[in-house]
C-alpha cells in the first residue's frame, strides 16, 4: 500500500525488521521526508526500485542486512543519506 505512512509525516525511525517483506511499493517512503533511520533488516527483500529512496532526503541510515539483494546500487541513494 503506497499510502500506508502518509499521515506519519514526522517520523523519524521506522523498523520494518522481520517482516518477510519481499518487495517495497515504490512510494511506500514517499511521505516520510523526516525520516532519519530506516531499518528493512531480516527480510527477503530481493530488488530495491532506484526511486524508492528519493524522497528520504533526512536519512542518515538504513539497514539490509540479511535479505535477498544480489546487488545495490551507488545511485540508489543518491538524494537521500546525508
Amino acid at each position: 500500500n503506497s499510502n500506508l505512512f502518509e499521515n506519519l509525516i514526522n517520523l523519524i525511525d521506522l523498523n520494518l525488521s522481520q517482516n518477510l517483506l519481499i518487495k517495497l511499493d515504490i512510494n511506500l517512503f514517499s511521505f516520510l521526508k523526516n525520516l532519519i533511520n530506516l531499518n528493512l533488516e531480516n527480510n527477503s527483500i530481493e530488488k530495491l526500485d532506484l526511486k524508492l529512496f528519493q524522497n528520504l532526503t533526512s536519512m542518515k541510515s538504513i539497514n539490509l542486512n540479511n535479505n535477498r539483494l544480489d546487488q545495490i546500487r551507488l545511485d540508489l541513494f543518491k538524494n537521500s543519506i546525508n
